[in-house]
């Protein structure tokens, strides 16, 4: 028989707390550990962590200090070239409004000859930097990077937890002036990927093992659909199983909750500042990327709230940027494009 779904709700403070160094994290402390999570990589550089059981409010949010994931300085007074996050280069012309592709892209840069022309040198290549915190704390432990290791002690108070691998990897081209080393432009694209190392499972082999299954989720629509059932909260009445789809609306930077009802109508709803770069779902000792293009169709209404759907919509002039947001074209300092 179907358990009755009601929507959970709460209130949470607000607390802030420094990392010694490489990172600053804000943490909302809540009254029990939440058991799954929606992780969100944002263009300018942060990582939020939000709960899907109470009403998508923020858990944590971390600036690991590492900057905006796409940047770049190629521009001229009619044209300019725009990276990808994927690392594809793109030309938008100012006077046709047209964005056309480039036939390279940051690899075939960083792995063709150093030299190109008579008056530019490039030079760049790729970083990996990896980064640990605690899943449902966001407390920053280690940073590992190829100039080594910074580690944080855990304090013998802290509760043992799954802990989050963010790995970030980011290219850089820059071009040169070989007689005087001026600068002529530059261009970065990056990415996060991250993996769950549970607190049970051996650290020997957990880059390349699969996750610990056994868990309450179940695996359908792409594994978008979360059903929990709530253990360490069962005291408290307005924790019920919940059936959601996260999906991300890419326009409007905006991370949504719909029930699998058949109206599949809007729960909770999260607004981001800047562009979303990538989503995962955390929970049953697994990982699971969101599709940021997923056209399945949902209600963007909610059953007590119902939007006003006229042009004065503050939202509305975002949807123009929908196909650019990934190309590097946010707002600065991200999408910030230099004139040289």
């Amino acid at each position: 028989k179907r358990k009755k779904k009601k929507k959970i709700g709460g209130t949470l403070g607000e607390g802030e707390r420094a990392s010694e160094r490489g990172g600053k994290t804000r943490q909302e402390p809540v009254a029990a550990r939440t058991t799954s999570l929606v992780i969100i990589s944002t263009l300018d550089g942060r990582i939020s962590a939000l709960d899907p059981h109470n009403q998508g409010r923020k858990q944590w949010d971390m600036d690991v200090g590492s900057g905006c994931l796409v940047s770049s300085s190629l521009s001229k007074p009619s044209k300019m070239v725009i990276p990808s996050l994927d690392g594809a280069l793109f030309q938008w012309n100012r006077d046709r409004e047209s964005m056309e592709a480039v036939p390279f892209s940051v690899e075939s840069l960083l792995e063709s000859s150093y030299r190109i022309g008579e008056d530019t040198v490039l030079v760049g290549g790729k970083s990996l930097t990896t980064y640990g915190l605690g899943a449902y704390s966001g407390k920053l432990r280690y940073i590992c990077s190829a100039m080594g290791c910074s580690r944080w002690r855990p304090e013998e108070t802290e509760e043992a937890e799954d802990v989050l691998l963010l790995q970030r990897t980011q290219k850089t081209v820059r071009a040169i002036r070989p007689r005087s080393g001026m600068e002529k432009w530059n261009f970065s694209v990056g990415n996060f990927e991250l993996k769950l190392l549970p607190e049970a499972q051996s650290a020997i082999n957990f880059l390349e093992a699969e996750m610990a299954s056994g868990d309450p989720w179940r695996r359908a629509k792409r594994q978008r659909i979360i059903t929990e059932e709530s253990k360490e909260q069962a005291d408290n009445k307005k924790n019920q199983n919940l059936d959601l789809v996260i999906k991300v609306s890419v326009p409007d930077w905006k991370v949504m909750a719909f029930s699998t009802e058949p109206d599949g109508q809007l729960v909770w709803e999260h607004q981001f500042c800047t562009p979303i770069a990538s989503a995962w779902l955390v929970g049953g000792g697994q990982v699971t990327p969101i599709s940021l293009f997923d056209d399945t169709a949902y209600s963007n209404q909610s059953e007590t709230d119902e939007e006003d759907d006229d042009g004065d919509n503050p939202d509305a002039s975002k949807d123009a940027s929908a196909s650019s947001v990934y190309l590097g074209m946010c707002a600065p300092p991200c999408g910030q494009v230099a004139v040289l």
